[in-house]
């Protein structure tokens, strides 16, 4: 189901095509975008949420989505559809009107990546193939058997591996990057950062 975000499933990057070389560019995503089919949007939308997650965790008071929306680079309506999905899940706080905004619900500590992934994710990052099985073909008969218990190990090391981690671990990655500039500028001087 489109979600006029592209969060359901979102448009690949656009190329740049030159003679020497094929790069992808990055650009902003907006709302009434065709998705695409896949666990795209467990990719796109789980990243998407531990940026602006984390930049909560880093915001000493309510971040309005406006503030998210322009580090996270996508229209403030998409980000507030990522966010209420968070503020479903438990993760972050959301306060309505001319103060309001967002703000996590518990420490960056207290947030695996795992939280962030169960609450963005509705269905595994690997999925068997959508067509039946030819009958008439022993591979095709035996192959669904057969990779579910790859796909089901895959995903498990995966969520473990997110389970270990939180969003202080991330902002804590980030800061090592960029050490001599303050991680994030306020949320009320937005016009000057960014």
């Amino acid at each position: 189901m489109d979600d006029g975000c592209g969060l359901l499933s979102p448009s690949p990057p656009e190329r740049s095509d030159s003679p020497s070389t094929t790069a992808l560019v990055a650009r902003r995503v907006q709302p009434g975008e065709a998705p695409e089919v896949g666990s795209q949007m467990a990719r796109s939308g789980f990243a998407l949420a531990v940026h602006a997650l984390v930049l909560l965790a880093s915001s000493p008071e309510f971040a309005t989505s406006a503030y998210l929306a322009r580090s996270v680079n996508i229209h403030a309506t998409c980000l507030r559809k990522v966010m209420a999905t968070m503020t479903r899940a438990g993760l972050v706080h959301a306060c309505e009107g001319r103060d309001g905004g967002y703000r996590l619900a518990r420490p960056a500590s207290g947030i695996s990546l795992a939280d962030v992934y169960e609450a963005i994710a509705s269905e595994p990052l690997l999925r068997p193939n959508p067509a039946a099985a030819n009958p008439r073909c022993p591979i095709s008969v035996a192959m669904g058997p057969a990779l579910a218990e790859i796909v089901a190990d895959a995903e498990a090391q995966f969520q473990e591996a997110l389970a270990r981690r939180t969003l202080a671990d991330v902002a804590d990655q980030l800061e090592v990057a960029v050490p001599e500039s303050p991680l994030v500028p306020s949320p009320h001087s937005w016009s000057e950062a960014f």
